[in-house]
């Protein structure tokens, strides 16, 4: 059973010039409490900063850009930044946050994911060595069940034609989160397949990790 719980902290803002809005921000982040406050202040402490510093560098920056276009062109399109979070993985010592932040220019849709994998004890970064043993052999073993995946065309996803080469070369023990099926690898978007908001991951069983951590288990 986790020991933390996660609502929703919101900045919101609709940023306007010349009697018009040029930018609309809707931020959402995740906001902690639990036994442990050390855990829980080192938590909401990362995520509010980092929504704060987005937020700031929307309304303080990239809008005095946007003024300065519409001065000089007269007009310019609504623009729009964006963050959500989501739960992968909770426990009472384990939790894989993802974060995607977008942002429209008027014209294209631009996101990043954020994957964050935390040890609910410290509340420190969990890198893969501290979750799993890596080695040629495991690497072998997970790039060949993820070709396969792609060979199958799981998720009826458009693969391209080299993405079993380009999942090999690419592949990264240090892109992973917690899922309750098992360790999820993941690549960046548009790398194996072209699609905007998607991000390619492929879960591997816990019963096929080599070395797992005890600490996803219940």
């Amino acid at each position: 059973m986790a020991l933390i719980k996660i609502d929703n902290g919101f900045i919101k803002d609709e940023i306007s010039a010349e009697g018009r809005d040029i930018l609309a921000v809707n931020l959402k982040y995740p906001v902690f409490s639990g036994e442990n406050k050390a855990v829980e202040e080192k938590l909401n402490v990362f995520y509010c900063d980092a929504a704060r510093k987005y937020f700031s560098f929307c309304k303080n920056r990239y809008a005095q850009k946007l003024v300065a276009i519409m001065k000089k062109d007269g007009k310019v399109a609504k623009h729009g930044a964006v963050m959500n979070w989501y739960v992968s993985f909770l426990n009472e010592k384990l939790l894989s946050m993802l974060v995607d932040v977008s942002f429209f220019d008027g014209k294209e849709k631009k996101s990043e994911r954020l994957v964050h994998n935390w040890d609910l004890r410290d509340a420190t970064p969990l890198r893969a060595k501290d979750c799993f043993a890596k080695s040629h052999e495991a690497r072998k073993l997970y790039t060949d069940e993820i070709c396969t995946k792609i060979l199958n065309r799981d998720g009826n996803f458009p693969y391209f034609s080299d993405a079993q080469k380009t999942a090999i070369s690419k592949f990264d023990f240090e892109k992973f989160y917690f899922t309750p099926k098992g360790i999820a690898f993941y690549y960046s978007k548009n790398l194996l397949f072209s699609a905007a908001d998607l991000y390619p991951s492929f879960v591997i069983p816990y019963s096929e990790i080599a070395g797992i951590t005890e600490l996803y288990r219940n």
